[in-house]
C-alpha cells in the first residue's frame, strides 16, 4: 500500500534492508521414533517387522483358495503376520509366493506333504490360532516358533524340510 501523502513517516517507521542469512545448520531427528537411518530401524519385542505395505498380504489372501476353516479370522490374521513377516525380511511388499510359504507352514498345502507333518502342523495350526485372540499383535506365537531359515525358504524346500523332519516348526 503506498504512503499517505499527508503523514510523514519516522525514521524508525521506515523499511529497514535485512541481513543475509548464514548457512543453514544440519538438522537432526530430535522426535522419539524418528528414523533417519537403517540403523535406527527398532528390532525386536512389540516393534514387530515393518515392512512395505504389509496390508497386501491381507488383500493376497482374500483372493487364495485354502481352507478357511472354523475361524476364518483368526487365520487370515495368523497367515498374514506369516507373510508380512517373510515379505518385510526381504525388505519388499507381500507376493503371492510369501503366501504360499505361510499357507505349506501352517499345514494348509498337502502336495507333496506325508501324513506326518500335515498332522503335526494341523496340531500346531490351532495352538496357534487359539494364542492369536489373546495376543497384542496376531501371530506373534507362531513368528516366534518358526526358524527364519524356515521363513524365508522357498515353498518346495519347506515341504521337504518338513517331510524330513515334521517337528521342525513349532
Amino acid at each position: 500500500m503506498g504512503q499517505q501523502p499527508n503523514i510523514e513517516l519516522e525514521e524508525s517507521n521506515l523499511p529497514t534492508p535485512e541481513a543475509d542469512r548464514g548457512v543453514e545448520r544440519r538438522w537432526i531427528p530430535t522426535r522419539p521414533g524418528e528414523i533417519s537411518s537403517p540403523a535406527d530401524v527398532p528390532t525386536g519385542a512389540s516393534f514387530g517387522r515393518p515392512g512395505p505395505d504389509p496390508g497386501w498380504a491381507m488383500h493376497l489372501l482374500s483372493r487364495t483358495n485354502y481352507d478357511r476353516g472354523e475361524r476364518p479370522r483368526q487365520l487370515a490374521a495368523l497367515l498374514a503376520a506369516l507373510v508380512g513377516a517373510r515379505a518385510s525380511s526381504n525388505g519388499r511388499g507381500p507376493t503371492p509366493q510369501d503366501v504360499e510359504v505361510a499357507l505349506t507352514i501352517v499345514g494348509l498345502r498337502a502336495q507333496d506333504m506325508d501324513k506326518g507333518p500335515l498332522t503335526h502342523l494341523a496340531s500346531r495350526r490351532e495352538v496357534w490360532l487359539d494364542a492369536v485372540a489373546h495376543e497384542a499383535t496376531p501371530g506373534m506365537a507362531a513368528l516366534g516358533a518358526i526358524p527364519r531359515a524356515i521363513l524365508a525358504d522357498l515353498p518346495v524346500r519347506i515341504r521337504a524340510r518338513l517331510n524330513a523332519q515334521p517337528d521342525l516348526v513349532g
